[in-house]
């Protein structure tokens, strides 16, 4: 999809926001006819000088933002918050067991894992089916992930054959090869992204991220990664590079126990911290992960105000930061799982991780509902401008509008 014909899929898009009826998205011609006769003159001149100026790629960013700041105060916190949030889910079949649970909670992002595939069919049948049951609820459809990574991470390997490892691509490949084996394996399934690829470095003594990383140099991973990253964004897919601010330098896993890195903060800048540093610019995602840096707060990166701020004002990363899985042993000490992901949230992340233990959404939604309203906003325009870049707000491949929440 080029650029021009995303703008344009930004402008209907905001066009509909801001001057249609809510539809069920059956006709986009109807939605947008619909829209002129129910606007102002006024609103009907600005949506056309929207539409003429994406035909000149003279759309301006900033119009845009305007747009969804107006369209964001039109939707109520509830519905905010349950976007913010992305669930794991049980189960290979699309029953009613899984309806119920997704038309209650609507997590507008959804991860899989080995327990939710078994073939090629059933995946592909199971992704759509999840897609088709947001259209008909008239709200977002969801960014669907897994992690594939490759080689120890390789969660589409039954389905769609073994990827070889990071490690062993950056040896033996160029970069755009293992972005197109991530990118194709991926798009097969109809999948927005795998959480891939890991910014980490492995060094020497730590067996916990082993051939998940490129290499054991800083530098060489963020130029290899970079590549990677340009592939994929070139084909619709959200990068996101992991594991913030870098599980190289750890002996712990995460999984298990909270992570301890005795690093100064200008120890970090020259060593973890470059492969992401170095990529924010073209990032759409970041994973911060469950690690603690005494030397820079006492705080676990993923629920550190410190962390993000750094990532926001000092790396000028806007894109989207997803928390690691919340349910991890690392924040054990952290409170329980609705504490983690508003502590989360309220630090300045943007997606909290729930890959375990959706029975507990009720009260992880409950808790967000909690955090200051201003925050909750910044994360849910995100989210919508990284669904309207890919092209997953507005349908077009299948030639109608979803509707709005």
């Amino acid at each position: 999809m080029n650029r021009i014909y995303k703008l344009f899929i930004m402008s209907v898009f905001l066009m509909c926001a801001f001057g249609c009826k809510k539809n069920s998205g059956a006709n986009m011609k109807k939605i947008v006819l619909d829209s002129e006769r129910n606007s102002t003159s006024k609103e009907i001149e600005v949506a056309k000088k929207d539409v003429k100026d994406v035909k000149k790629n003279e759309v301006s960013k900033k119009n845009i933002d305007e747009k969804l700041e107006k369209y964001i105060k039109t939707v109520d916190k509830k519905a905010k918050v349950e976007e913010l949030i992305c669930s794991g889910i049980y189960g290979t079949k699309y029953d009613k067991k899984m309806e119920d649970f997704l038309k209650a909670k609507k997590p507008g992002s959804i991860i899989l894992f080995k327990r939710n595939i078994s073939s090629d069919k059933q995946l592909k049948a199971l992704v759509l089916d999840i897609r088709a049951l947001y259209r008909n609820m008239n709200v977002h459809e969801p960014f669907i992930f897994v992690d594939q990574e490759g080689g120890r991470v390789d969660r589409l390997k039954s389905v769609f054959g073994k990827t070889n490892s990071p490690s062993w691509y950056f040896k033996n490949k160029p970069a755009t090869e293992y972005g197109k084996r991530i990118t194709n394996a991926l798009n097969h399934f109809n999948l927005n992204g795998g959480f891939s690829p890991v910014l980490d470095a492995q060094k020497p003594g730590n067996g916990i991220i082993g051939d998940r990383a490129f290499s054991d140099d800083y530098e060489a991973v963020a130029k290899y990664a970079r590549d990677v990253i340009k592939y994929m964004n070139e084909n619709d897919i959200v990068s996101v590079g992991k594991h913030f601010p870098g599980h190289g330098a750890t002996h712990v896993d995460s999984h298990e126990a909270l992570p301890v890195i005795n690093k100064s903060n200008d120890e970090m800048k020259k060593s973890d911290l470059i492969p992401f540093v170095k990529n924010f610019d073209i990032l759409r995602g970041v994973m911060v992960a469950h690690i603690l840096v005494p030397k820079v707060d006492d705080m676990p990166s993923s629920l550190s105000k410190v962390w993000m701020d750094k990532i926001r004002n000092e790396f000028h990363f806007d894109g989207l930061i997803f928390s690691d899985d919340l349910t991890m042993g690392a924040l054990d000490s952290y409170g329980d799982l609705n504490t983690r992901a508003r502590k989360f949230v309220e630090a300045g992340g943007d997606i909290p991780l729930v890959c375990h233990k959706n029975e507990e959404m009720e009260g992880v939604i409950s808790e967000l509902l909690k955090v200051d309203d201003k925050r909750i906003d910044e994360a849910y325009k995100r989210i919508l401008k990284a669904k309207l870049e890919i092209g997953l707000i507005s349908e077009i491949k299948e030639f109608y509008m979803t509707s709005f929440r």
